[in-house]
């Protein structure tokens, strides 16, 4: 999909799978960013806006987890894709 992207660069089928693929990496930043690219083209926009809102979401509810374990001084500070991720 990088490469759809250097031959053209605002290609929003290639943003739209460029976040699917991200946002299931864990990489929700990049996810977002690339939703949010996808979203100014008619055909993307609807699904954009739904998976961006769902990975903000998840962004919120992450941090809002690792917080209420630092209040309540336990351990375990890893968010859903930190605990895939490390086999």
């Amino acid at each position: 999909m990088e490469e759809l992207l250097k031959i053209k660069r605002n290609y929003a089928g290639a943003f739209f799978e460029l976040g699917y693929s991200e946002l299931y990496m864990c990489n929700k930043v990049a996810a977002i960013d690339a939703f949010g690219k996808a979203k100014k083209d008619k055909t993307y926009r609807k699904s954009s806006k739904h998976y961006e809102a769902v990975t903000q979401k998840s962004i919120f509810k992450s941090y809002g987890n690792i917080w209420r374990s630092y209040k309540n001084k336990k351990n375990s500070y890893k968010t859903q894709c930190d605990t895939t991720n490390s086999s």
